[in-house]
Order: structure tokens, then C-alpha cells, then sequence
């Protein structure tokens, strides 16, 4: 039975457990998640008659990607059947944890000692 017909019978706790997002991560690693099951991690549930992998599918066709996640205003993110005020500042403290992340640690600890390090900071910090 493929992911799509297993998400519109039932929620993924029906699923088989070595195939919930969660489980998944756990047991193999994030590096064997697509986007949309990181995303339905996040979102726990989903709505009546999605699973949350659904509703992490549909936000990446509403986006395009995580990164157009990143930068999106926060009037992209209404009217989203399914993403509440509680999911939705989930996703975005989420997102923004992983933009700082990948910042340099301190912008007084950042030496731009060579120009392609001073483009690596660039692309980084923008």
C-alpha cells in the first residue's frame, strides 16, 4: 500500500511503525526523511481526512521548498486549511532555528580574513 492511500484511510498511527515519520527519524536518521515527513513531525497531526505528511506535502507545493518556507512573509501562511496559530508558530520558530543555525555562531567571532570567506559570510548572513 503506497503513502498517498495509507494517509487518506487513517492517521499515520495506523500506519506500519517502521513507516511513521517519527519512528523513521529515529531509527534511520533524519538524512532518510523526505521534507514533507521532517515537516509532519513538526505538525504532529494533521486534519480530518489528512495525515500530517499530507499537510507537509501541501506546504511544500504552497512554497515550493523549505528555503521559499524561510523567506516567506507571513501573510503567505494564512488561510492554510489545517495550520493553526499553534502549528503555524511551530513551523516558523522551527524554520527560523534552522536559519540562525546556519549563521556564524557571532557576528563579533566572525574574521573575514580572505574573499571567499567574506563570500561564504555573505551568502550565510543573507
Amino acid at each position: 500500500m503506497d503513502m498517498r492511500s495509507k494517509s487518506t484511510q487513517s492517521g499515520i498511527a495506523a500506519w506500519p511503525e517502521d513507516e511513521r515519520p517519527r519512528e523513521l527519524l529515529l531509527s534511520r536518521g533524519s538524512h532518510a526523511l523526505s521534507d514533507a515527513q521532517l515537516l509532519a513531525i513538526l505538525l504532529r497531526v494533521g486534519r480530518e481526512g489528512k495525515s500530517a505528511v499530507d499537510l507537509g506535502r501541501e506546504l511544500l507545493e504552497r512554497f515550493g521548498s523549505v528555503q521559499a518556507m524561510m523567506t516567506a512573509p507571513l501573510s503567505a501562511w494564512e488561510g492554510f486549511k489545517g495550520l493553526g496559530s499553534a502549528k503555524k508558530a511551530q513551523l516558523l520558530a522551527a524554520l527560523e532555528l534552522g536559519r540562525r543555525a546556519s549563521l556564524p555562531a557571532t557576528r563579533e567571532e566572525t574574521y573575514l580574513k580572505s574573499t571567499k570567506r567574506a563570500g561564504e559570510y555573505r551568502l550565510h548572513a543573507w
